[in-house]
């Protein structure tokens, strides 16, 4: 039988439903006129039904018309006065009460656990238990929903709140009837496990696709806080995680995590990690400003940790987001000059690589494209040598833009078609979006209309997918050009 929870079904109805469904609890051998005061007396409401069935299937020592004795109708007494949440809270209030000091452990490992979790997630907090016995007890208690042919265990509806509501949160002043010592499962405690069951399972980085890959990291990252670990937060999406994350499109999930962080008491290098993420990810999402607001704190902080070569990294992203504001010359003076000088003097060759390819993008923006591709190349030279295929990819393409904007068309594709091969090679969405739209414009300008066309639509398909508002508007425009102004180049 179909019921909508909350509002009241016709008599006959709430207790055919009663015999049918709490068959286990009797109910179908209870007393019509005890089944007629008590659906009357819940006003039918269906949640009600419900939960008085999973109530006395699981209290098998008490029938229907002991629940409405006076004694024992105060438990009812938030469905009578039409109030579902109070009166599921006194059921599962009064069941978890009976339950065994170990079911209720049970129960409050699984209630700090946001989604269903496999047995492994449970042994894992509890490695001591019998697991075989107790899979069989947790499958006849009715606190517990588990999903057999998924192999997921959680908590019923309304008792993951209720049963988290009752463990001590970083100490405990009592311990539990019989063997098991709840002082040892703090809120903290149990979620710092929960966050190294996650740790346990994370994928391995070459099997990193989308972001679901990442949901082992995430939830590693809310236990963590949950517990009061935020060092350990701040670290877990380390800087390859991080890259990742950029290059597919995912940097609006990264600036969500981390803002979580903010203010949160952690060690100075944690502190500086966090904020140069949160930064970058703002960069990523067009957020300059508030990008320059974090990597300023994370400079700082790397400062005072007399860590020279992340300043060196901070300085030059802070050139990269003063360089998107349009101003060049400041970054190029201030910022990616001495980022440069930084990363020579401590040998940092992959970072002298990316710097030298950032000062050749602001020449470019500058109009001074030989400059820029002098600069282009001395970078390309680096990557090469250290093998960095990511930072190879991004300047072939970088080039092929420069070799563009001096309308060296065929040039320019002989870059872009390197470049394109590298990023979807290395997963990199964003960049891979760029190369086609500018392979696109160059196919254009040599009266391949159509096929410009097509290629620029699949750099908006992709600018889409990876959500980068920034792109979007960008190729949408220059759809738009191509396609009113007909000979014209965008």
């Amino acid at each position: 039988m179909s019921l909508t929870l909350g509002l009241g079904l016709p008599s006959e109805k709430a207790i055919e439903y009663l015999r049918t469904a709490g068959r286990k609890a009797a109910l179908d051998r209870e007393d019509e006129s005890t089944l007629r005061e008590f659906v009357e007396y819940v006003h039918r409401i269906p949640a009600a039904l419900i939960s008085v069935v999973h109530y006395l299937t699981q209290e098998k020592r008490m029938r229907l018309v002991e629940l409405m004795n006076p004694e024992n109708k105060h438990l009812l007494a938030g469905f009578h006065e039409y109030d579902l949440q109070k009166g599921l809270r006194s059921l599962i209030a009064e069941q978890f009460k009976r339950q065994s000091p170990e079911e209720r452990l049970m129960a409050s490992v699984l209630s700090v656990f946001r989604e269903p979790v496999p047995l492994a997630a449970l042994q894992s907090a509890l490695p001591s238990q019998d697991w075989y016995e107790w899979r069989l007890r947790l499958e006849h208690n009715t606190l517990f929903d588990i999903d057999r042919d998924a192999g997921l265990y959680d908590l019923t509806r309304g008792v993951r709140e209720y049963v988290y509501e009752q463990i001590p949160g970083s100490t405990a002043s009592h311990q539990a009837d019989g063997d098991v010592a709840t002082d040892l499962f703090t809120r903290n405690a149990l979620h710092e496990k929960a966050a190294d069951y996650y740790a346990q399972i994370r994928l391995p980085k070459e099997e990193w696709k989308t972001i679901e890959d990442f949901a082992p990291q995430f939830e590693e990252m809310y236990h963590s806080r949950q517990a009061g670990l935020y060092d350990r937060a701040a670290n877990v999406l380390y800087s390859e995680a991080s890259a990742f994350l950029s290059r597919a499109g995912y940097s609006r999930r990264a600036v969500d995590e981390r803002k979580e962080l903010v203010g949160k008491p952690m060690g100075e290098q944690s502190k500086a990690y966090n904020s140069g993420c949160l930064a970058n990810a703002y960069s990523d999402l067009g957020e300059q400003r508030t990008a320059i607001k974090y990597f300023n704190e994370a400079l700082e902080a790397f400062r005072r940790l007399k860590h020279r070569r992340n300043e060196g990294v901070v300085l030059g992203n802070i050139g990269n987001a003063y360089s998107v504001l349009g101003e060049r010359r400041k970054a190029i003076e201030e910022y990616y000059t001495p980022a440069l000088e930084i990363h020579r003097e401590v040998g940092n060759r992959v970072n002298e690589g990316v710097v030298l390819s950032n000062i050749g993008n602001a020449y470019s923006d500058l109009g001074e494209q030989q400059t820029a591709i002098e600069y282009y190349k001395q970078a390309l030279q680096i990557h090469r040598e250290v093998g960095n295929r990511a930072g190879i990819g991004v300047v072939l393409g970088d080039i092929g833009l420069a070799y563009a904007y001096l309308d060296e068309w065929q040039k320019a594709l002989k870059y872009y078609e390197l470049a394109l091969q590298i990023h979807r090679e290395v997963g990199n969405r964003v960049s891979e979006g760029y190369v086609l739209g500018n392979e696109g414009i160059a196919k254009f300008a040599l009266d391949e209309k159509e096929k410009g066309i097509q290629l620029v639509e699949q750099a908006l398909e992709i600018a889409r997918q990876v959500k980068a508002k920034m792109a979007e508007d960008y190729w949408l425009n220059t759809l738009e050009a191509m396609k009113g102004r007909g000979d014209d180049a965008p």
